[in-house]
């Protein structure tokens, strides 16, 4: 059934064989049917070879890669893998016939990505609509929630090694969100192919997505090979490794994504580490359906297959490849990528940075007492910000001694203060004069040496790209604040309760016009008409404020044009926290963290004046953390032990749990 051939010699693995036939696998499914077609676009930008007529007018084979080679040219056929069958969606069957078509007609031009294949094949997964299916939100608890792109990986290497099509050496799996970054990136591929023995050739992941937590992520997840990677179909590893996630197919290993797994069989069989547990409800619901048990280890069974196949001489069959590169899941800016050498890339997706020259931005930082916001200040000319200039709202009886020291901090960027209105909200007080702004306050520092903030430029203007985090009970509606200002909101802009995201208000970048325009319909119709202690809890929750803002945005129908929403997975954050919660928790009874510090017997430094080097990120959270992120928090109108807004306890500072860890990490960046 499997030929060993060509690449792998069975008899003498060091004597290798050149590969002659592959094949370049895309899978896509039905939601991806349509887009299809425009997607190889990309490909006549980067041509995957490099051409000319001599090897055109052959057409065995265009790829220079050929040149090198002492034996037979290289034969190269492109797979459109469908996850179900194509006489039942249309839309998959017209998109497979255009690029079809699109190939017959450019096939022998020196100029296009079809020069450089033999043919296009169109297979089948044929996958039932109930099993092809990828939900991630129900990574714990359906048993087939991968069960679609683990099943179309399987079927279609047993397609393409069955020898239906012809006995090929290698398939290289490439997903649409593959990009080429530069041209002859199948070439560079295959010349890396052939420099030593190898059962799959791929990339570990390199975004900064992980960060936060990696310490704790599995090993496997760690340093397993992402699924868009060249596989060797003639070497007995990874056909083994083939059967083996097709036996598993009706198990409870099958809730695991196919790459993840494959680096699970390969650590338990190369150093007996045992995959992390299964889930207890994916466990019972397998057992319900099948009325099977688990076999507790597998262990013996991949030993054997590791220690006759796993390598040569101490050398492993699975191998990095400097070609592709994996950042799936994560945000970048050109700068983040400027050194990287691969001529593929996996899954990042790359936004334009804040262009100074078009546009100004002012940074809001809310001061309470003690010159807090100081060490901020400080700082700004130690990172590389996109700012013009800071404001400052202090409090109306700020003293002149505090005055001066503030509005004397040396820096690059002009620094402004003012006292601020009676309601003690800035959000809406603060006298802006550039077109966009962010707001922080004394209680934080920058993250890092680098703010980034992305956009998006389209023909109608520029976008700001701004992370989002799901409106639910964990995450707002179970804190009083929260609640309180998401029921307004709904009541003024959105009757039909459709908002299902909110921004954390340190992470969204304000457009000046419309704040102005929201801030006047807010004091009218939002705090006016409601008693004192409701309108200063609504000044309270001012960290909160993006929710209103962005609801009334979309009332306007107006958001689009200003935002796109994404997810906080890779998200880089600009501000940190260097004051608690409890801290500042104390400072809204009137003790100041400066007076309680003193009264503790602690430093009243909150770090090091020197600028620190970049550190870790809080990990990256959908819980209520920083929804407030303290703004205005200190008012403390509410009843004592009244529950206003979200606490970091130390309990929710490590709550990524294995499970959370594995959506956050398999979930966003290995399908995306």
């Amino acid at each position: 059934y499997y030929p060993h051939r060509k690449l792998y010699n069975i008899e003498n693995p060091k004597k290798r064989k050149r590969i002659q036939r592959v094949a370049v696998v895309r899978p896509f499914g039905v939601d991806a049917s349509k887009s299809l077609h425009d997607k190889f676009n990309i490909w006549n930008e980067f041509l995957p070879c490099h051409q000319s007529e001599s090897t055109i007018s052959s057409k065995t084979n265009a790829s220079s890669y050929q040149n090198e080679k002492q034996d037979d040219d290289i034969v190269i056929d492109l797979f459109l893998s469908f996850s179900r069958t194509y006489d039942d969606y249309i839309d998959a069957k017209i998109s497979v016939d255009d690029i079809i078509h699109d190939f017959e007609v450019n096939k022998n031009q020196t100029d296009t990505w079809q020069g450089c294949f033999n043919g296009v094949i169109p297979i089948e997964a044929r996958i039932h609509p109930e099993d092809d299916i990828y939900v991630p939100e129900e990574f714990n608890k359906n048993w087939k929630w991968v069960s679609g792109p683990n099943n179309q990986f399987v079927k279609t290497m047993r397609d393409i090694t069955s020898g239906l099509f012809g006995s090929y050496d290698v398939a290289f799996v490439m997903e649409s969100d593959v990009i080429p970054t530069r041209k002859d990136w199948l070439d560079k591929l295959l010349q890396e192919a052939e420099q030593s023995e190898f059962a799959i050739l791929g990339s570990k992941y390199s975004g900064n997505s992980w960060d936060n937590f990696l310490d704790i992520l599995p090993i496997s997840l760690r340093h397993h090979i992402n699924g868009n990677a060249l596989y060797n179909i003639t070497n007995p590893l990874f056909l083994n490794i083939l059967n083996q996630l097709e036996e598993e197919d009706m198990t409870p290993f099958h809730a695991t994504p196919y790459d993840v797994r494959i680096s699970q069989i390969l650590l338990e069989g190369m150093i007996g580490i045992e995959p992390p547990p299964i889930p207890r409800q994916i466990l019972r619901q397998w057992r319900q359906s099948t009325g099977k048990y688990l076999v507790n280890s597998n262990t013996q069974k991949f030993s054997r297959m590791w220690k006759q196949y796993g390598h040569i001489n101490g050398v492993s069959m699975v191998k990095e490849s400097k070609v592709i590169s994996n950042y799936a899941g994560s945000k970048l800016l050109p700068r983040h990528i400027e050194d990287e050498k691969a001529s593929l890339m996996h899954g990042g997706k790359i936004y334009s940075p804040w262009e100074k020259s078009k546009f100004n931005i002012t940074l809001i930082v809310s001061e309470w007492h003690d010159e807090m916001s100081t060490q901020l200040l400080s700082h700004l000319d130690d990172v590389k910000h996109p700012f013009s200039n800071a404001l400052v709202m202090v409090p109306s009886d700020i003293s002149k001694q505090s005055s001066f020291h503030l509005s004397h901090i040396s820096s690059m960027t002009p620094i402004a203060l003012q006292k601020r209105d009676a309601d003690d909200f800035d959000f809406c007080n603060a006298p802006i004069t550039t077109d966009w702004f962010m707001i922080t306050n004394a209680y934080h520092d920058f993250a890092s040496h680098f703010v980034d903030l992305l956009f998006s430029n389209r023909r109608n203007g520029t976008i700001a790209i701004v992370p989002s985090v799901p409106l639910t009970q964990q995450n707002c509606l179970d804190f009083e604040s929260c609640y309180a200002i998401h029921k307004k909101s709904t009541e003024l802009f959105d009757h039909q309760g459709t908002e299902t995201y909110f921004v954390r208000d340190f992470d969204m970048i304000f457009n000046t016009k419309m704040r102005n325009e929201f801030c006047e319909y807010w004091y009218e119709n939002a705090i006016n008409t409601e008693t004192e202690i409701q309108r200063r809890r609504y000044f309270s929750t001012s960290g909160l404020i993006s929710i209103p803002y962005l609801a009334f945005l979309d009332n306007k129908g107006v958001r689009d044009e200003y935002y796109e929403l994404t997810d906080m997975n890779g998200w880089r954050n600009v501000f940190k926290r260097i004051v608690s919660f409890e801290e500042e928790a104390t400072a809204a009874s009137g003790e100041t963290v400066i007076a309680n510090r003193i009264m503790r017997g602690l430093s009243v430094v909150t770090q090091q004046q020197q600028f620190p080097s970049i550190p870790q990120q809080q990990a990256p959270s959908i819980s209520p953390l920083e929804i407030s992120n303290g703004v205005n928090i200190h008012i403390g109108v509410l009843p004592t032990g009244t529950r206003t807004q979200p606490e970091e306890s130390s309990s929710f500072r490590r709550t990524m749990n294995l499970s959370f860890l594995l959506t956050l990490s398999i979930v966003f960046n290995l399908f995306n």
